[in-house]
């Protein structure tokens, strides 16, 4: 499902209309303003002095290597990150918090939509191949709102989530994901599971990547289900899960996206 015709830095026609101001706009331009709010929202997140530290450090560097990055032509992610020596190699794996070192056999295995968000700003990584993971290096991450989600949900979305903790985002977020792994379990007719589709594979849908797809009614259908099972969760759990998909709902219509 790799989409090795997209690149970073080159606008398409699906994603021209994006705001200037996204973090996830093909052209990157302001390197060190963007990576200093990675910095500051790290700080908000209650991130490690270690990990800040860390991004102090290899600050500059990445951002340099990220303008050379965009420079290629034509662009070969996966050409640059074998040209680069050891300790540039670090800058990345530091930025980006990956666990094991980049080796070439690393790079081998990468798609190219993981090489590419190496060389971008944490968090901003784009979903090429809409399957609704972005590939960082050889891992595979959810994130929303994420390259793909139309501009009013994503508003919608970071209206309903302003102020809140950072692991109340996660577990936001959590619903959302959930609903993509649900969409790829297969049962049998009397409801047994079968299998699991995994990004792809064949059978492996991304729902949220549909014409026919509605926030307002995956809300809808939250609600709904919170109503059903609210005996079998905790009260905590139902009045914050409630609170946040009718907030959601609400924003999505005063947005007018569907």
């Amino acid at each position: 499902m790799q989409t090795n015709s997209v690149t970073p830095y080159s606008v398409t026609a699906q994603h021209a209309a994006q705001p200037a101001s996204s973090p996830f706009s093909r052209v990157q331009t302001d390197l060190s303003g963007g990576f200093d709010k990675v910095i500051s929202d790290a700080m908000q997140r209650g991130a490690s002095d270690d990990f800040v530290s860390r991004l102090f450090k290899n600050e500059v560097r990445f951002v340099q290597l990220a303008e050379m990055a965009s420079q290629q032509q034509p662009i070969n992610s996966k050409a640059f990150l074998k040209n680069l020596s050891y300790e540039d190699r670090e800058v990345l794996r530091e930025v980006h918090s990956l666990a094991d070192y980049i080796d070439d056999s690393k790079v081998d295995q990468m798609s190219s939509e993981g090489a590419n968000n190496l060389l971008r700003l944490p968090h901003t990584g784009l979903d090429s191949d809409n399957d609704g993971f972005t590939d960082i290096g050889i891992g595979k991450t959810f994130m929303f709102p994420n390259s793909n989600t139309p501009p009013g949900v994503a508003e919608a979305w970071n209206k309903t989530t302003e102020g809140m903790s950072f692991k109340d985002k996660m577990m936001a977020e959590g619903h959302l994901m959930s609903s993509l792994i649900m969409a790829n379990i297969e049962t049998d007719k009397n409801g047994r599971f079968v299998a699991r589709h995994e990004p792809g594979s064949p059978g492996y849908v991304n729902p949220f990547a549909s014409a026919d797809f509605s926030y307002q009614k995956w809300s809808t259908d939250w609600l709904r289900y919170l109503e059903d099972f609210k005996l079998q969760m905790s009260e905590d759990q139902y009045s914050r899960d409630k609170r946040f998909f009718e907030s959601f709902l609400q924003n999505l219509k005063q947005a007018r996206v569907v």
